[in-house]
């Protein structure tokens, strides 16, 4: 199955997702929270919302290792989430647990289009 983001099988999904909660908050959006297999980012849950056109990707973990790892690829991983969506994104890895790691945000902007409605890089419209 392909819808053009190439995405994960769902083999590697089950891999790394232990539980997936489904929510509204109390003005009725609703989000996403994915809770990650320990071996693979223990002690992590991920959120995903969006507020006022920007798609919020929250990271909280209580791990050390993993708290590096996500702040050393958040950039990249904002720009992405942007490119493929495409939409402005916020992506912030939080300590979790009460634990003192930083807490780090940042962003990426979706693609600009042309005035043709391409976005540059292949001709296609978005």
């Amino acid at each position: 199955m392909s819808d053009g983001m190439n995405p994960l099988g769902i083999e590697a999904v089950a891999a790394v997702v232990r539980k997936v909660y489904l929510g509204a908050y109390e003005k009725g959006e609703r989000f996403v929270r994915i809770a990650f297999e320990e071996r693979q980012l223990p002690a992590t849950e991920m959120s995903v919302f969006e507020d006022a056109g920007c798609v919020n990707v929250a990271f909280v973990t209580r791990d050390a290792a993993v708290h590096r790892r996500l702040v050393a690829g958040a950039q990249p991983l904002a720009a992405r989430v942007a490119q493929v969506l495409p939409a402005d994104v916020r992506l912030s890895v939080a300590p979790g647990g009460g634990h003192t790691f930083q807490a780090v945000e940042v962003r990426a902007d979706a693609p600009l289009q042309k005035p043709d409605g391409t976005d540059g890089t292949d001709g296609t419209a978005r």
